[in-house]
C-alpha cells in the first residue's frame, strides 16, 4: 500500500488524525499504537520524528547529501541506485519506515515508524584498503555512539553484531558495489531498536533489546552522534585499514577470553575468543593452537 503524503503530513503535525479505514490501515502498516476518539485518531505514544535541519546543523560535517524520506522500501537499496552519482561518496539516507527494510542473510528489518534508526550511508574505499575490518569498525561506532548517550553496558558480538543483555540492539548490512577508477563503491546500512511495540517485537525471530528499555535518548542526537563516529571512523579507515584500529576491539568485545563456538556450515570448533587479527578475522584458541576464521564463513555463538 502507498501512503498517502497528507496521511503523512498530519502524522507529522501531531494533531489527531480524522478517523477512516484507510488511515486505520496506514497506521497499522507503519507499526504504530493508536486509539479512536471523537471519530479521531491518536497515536499513543508520542512520536520523535527526524529533523533535517537541526541534523545538518549539529553534525558540522560538509556532507555530499542527506536524503530524509518518510516512507521508503529500504535505505540500502535507495543508496544503491545512487552509486554512480558523483555525490554519492558520503551521502546519508536516512527513513522513518521502511517497507522492506533489509538485515543480513536476506533477513527482514522490522522498521515501524519514527520508533527506530534507519541510517545507510555511501563511501569509497580505495582499492588498496579493501574492506577486510570494515563491518568491525562501523559496530564500534555504534556503540561507541550509544555509550557516548549513557548505554554503557552496550558491547559488539564478533563480526558485527550490538548487543545488550544478549539482545541483539541493532544491525549492521554492508554492500559492496563494483569498483572503479574511485575505488570500491560501499553502501553501510545501520538498524538500531529504540522503541518497539508488542506487536513488532514478535516479528522479529531471534532475541533483541531496545534502547527505551534501559533509557531516554533523542533519535536526532543519536543520529547526530552516529553520523560524526561513523565519517570519523570512516576518513581513517580509508587511509590506514582496519590494522589501525584492531586494538579499539577489546573495549567492546563482549566475549573476550570466554569460551565460544564457531560453526563452519555442519562443523562445530569450541574455543576462546582472543580477540581479531589486523583483518578483523576472529582469534580463537582451539585444542589445534590459535586458528584464525573469516567473518563471512562462521556463526559465533556463547557456549
Amino acid at each position: 500500500m502507498s501512503i498517502d503524503q497528507s496521511f503523512i503530513a498530519i502524522l507529522r503535525s501531531g494533531k489527531p488524525i480524522p478517523s477512516s479505514q484507510e488511515s486505520k490501515t496506514a497506521l497499522q502498516i507503519f507499526g504504530l499504537d493508536f486509539e479512536e476518539s471523537n471519530a479521531t485518531l491518536i497515536v499513543t505514544s508520542p512520536l520523535e520524528l527526524l529533523d533535517e535541519s537541526l541534523i545538518l546543523r549539529s553534525i558540522q560535517l560538509s556532507l555530499s547529501k542527506l536524503y530524509l524520506h518518510d516512507d521508503i522500501d529500504s535505505t540500502n537499496t535507495f543508496l544503491m541506485s545512487k552509486i554512480d552519482d558523483q555525490d554519492f561518496h558520503g551521502a546519508i539516507c536516512l527513513a522513518e519506515y521502511q517497507s522492506e527494510g533489509r538485515g543480513r542473510r536476506g533477513k527482514k528489518w522490522i522498521s515501524p515508524y519514527g520508533r527506530n534508526i534507519y541510517l545507510s550511508m555511501g563511501w569509497r574505499v580505495p582499492k588498496e584498503i579493501g574492506v577486510d575490518g570494515l563491518s568491525l569498525v562501523i559496530g564500534m561506532q555504534i556503540a561507541k555512539s550509544l555509550r557516548e548517550l549513557g548505554l554503557t553496558d552496550v558491547g559488539l558480538k564478533w563480526p558485527n553484531d550490538v548487543l545488550m543483555d544478549e539482545g541483539k540492539l541493532a544491525g549492521i548490512l554492508i554492500e559492496v558495489g563494483a569498483s572503479s577508477i574511485d575505488g570500491m563503491s560501499v553502501v553501510i546500512g545501520v538498524g538500531i531498536n529504540m522503541a518497539m511495540n508488542e506487536s513488532n517485537g514478535r516479528k522479529i525471530d531471534q532475541a533483541f533489546s531496545q534502547i527505551g528499555d534501559y533509557l531516554s535518548i533523542s533519535r536526532n542526537e543519536l543520529v547526530v552522534g552516529l553520523i560524526k563516529n561513523l565519517h570519523e571512523s570512516l576518513v581513517q579507515f580509508s587511509k590506514e585499514g582496519f590494522g589501525r584500529l584492531m586494538s579499539e576491539w577489546d573495549a567492546y568485545n563482549l566475549y573476550r577470553d570466554k569460551p565460544v563456538s564457531v560453526l563452519m556450515g555442519e562443523n562445530l570448533i569450541n574455543g576462546i575468543d582472543r580477540g581479531v587479527n589486523n583483518q578483523g578475522h576472529l582469534l580463537l584458541e582451539t585444542a589445534a593452537g590459535l586458528e584464525s576464521y573469516n567473518a563471512g564463513e562462521v556463526s559465533l555463538r556463547r557456549n
